[in-house]
């Protein structure tokens, strides 16, 4: 999949770049991934999986920002980011932010 969507990611097309990034996250490349998905950064379908990148790299408080950026910035799109932001604070034992995004989405 890599060896096709990458050219096209390259010449510009920001529609590829949501599966290219996605398997970037699946080979376990997370650098690449997040080179990848910064390029479509706004898109909220992005947003989920840009999210997990900077998790897996330890940059929790990008994966934090990206998440929440899914879940306010947008009218629909972001249950994934909220799912994955609910269980951020979980993990976290941060009770007070769990609570306060609880039913938020």
């Amino acid at each position: 999949m890599v060896t096709y969507l990458k050219p096209l990611v390259d010449a510009g097309d920001t529609t590829q770049v949501y599966p290219l990034g996605r398997a970037y996250v699946e080979l376990g490349q997370y650098d690449k991934a997040v080179a990848c998905l910064s390029k479509n950064k706004d898109n909220v379908y992005v947003k989920d999986i840009l999210g997990t990148a900077y998790y897996e790299l330890g940059e929790l408080d990008q994966a934090e920002a990206v998440w929440r950026s899914a879940v306010y910035d947008h009218r629909s799109g972001a249950v994934n980011s909220y799912n994955k932001l609910l269980e951020f604070y979980r993990e976290q034992g941060r009770t007070a932010d769990y609570e306060a995004l609880e039913g938020a989405y």
